[in-house]
């Protein structure tokens, strides 16, 4: 570029700083705009805040609803000859309304009730909850799935309620398949003579309880994600 370009830049450059060194009027706005600046981000942080404490608050509330339920008969609802589980829901409700990393949360705080409680059982099958990898890592995908198949359902039909039934219904189906399923490979190394009396308990439970599970978590599930996001939880 030619140079007197470059010379009549710098001196728009050196008084446009001129101007705003010595013009009382350019300094006051530009203070004004700094001072707005800092006052939009300190109150975007304190939101952040506000959001983040809202959400320990909720995450604290549904894991101690989670032991409610394990150690109490509400945990349990009678349907005829089996019972329905809803140690779960707080899990699946958890993760729609927080995202899936709090929902794993939520899971394995479920998981680590399971365990905890297969310490003092005497039955065979109790003990095989003694092991982390059939107790707590299957549930930690129960609000990972749950999360993941709400977004998608959203993104499909565009209805909410929609959306939040089919997210519990996957998460309680994952809860359900991927715990028998680890434990009957766990029966099959501790307990091989039981294998075959496990294989035919889980496929029992899958095609029974395991279905109403999964209906009664969206049932229950669906309009208590619903209110809470009607109220920004």
């Amino acid at each position: 570029m030619p140079k007197h370009f470059w010379k009549s830049s710098q001196l728009i450059f050196l008084e446009k700083i001129n101007y705003f060194l010595y013009n009382e009027s350019a300094k006051k706005n530009v203070l004004y705009l700094l001072r707005w600046e800092n006052e939009n981000e300190e109150s975007v942080e304190m939101e952040s805040k506000k959001v983040n404490v809202r959400e320990l608050v909720i995450l604290g509330m549904l894991s101690g609803i989670i032991v409610l339920l394990a150690y109490t008969p509400i945990g349990l609802i009678p349907l005829g000859v089996i019972s329905a589980s809803t140690i779960h829901i707080p899990v699946v409700v958890g993760a729609i309304l927080l995202g899936p990393k709090k929902g794993a949360v939520l899971g394995a705080v479920m998981g680590s009730v399971s365990f905890i409680r297969a310490l003092t059982a005497p039955g065979w099958l109790d003990q095989l909850f003694r092991n982390p990898l059939v107790s707590i890592l299957p549930r930690i995908f129960i609000g990972i799935a749950a999360y993941y198949m709400y977004v998608y359902i959203k993104k499909l039909f565009k209805k909410d309620i929609v959306a939040y039934a089919a997210g519990s219904i996957v998460g309680s189906l994952t809860n359900t398949v991927l715990t028998l399923g680890a434990l009957v490979i766990a029966t099959s190394f501790s307990f091989p003579d039981k294998l075959q009396e496990a294989v035919t308990l889980v496929t029992t439970i899958i095609t029974t309880s395991g279905i109403i599970e999964a209906i009664v978590t969206s049932i229950i599930a669906a309009p208590i994600i619903h209110a809470l996001k009607k109220l920004r939880y």
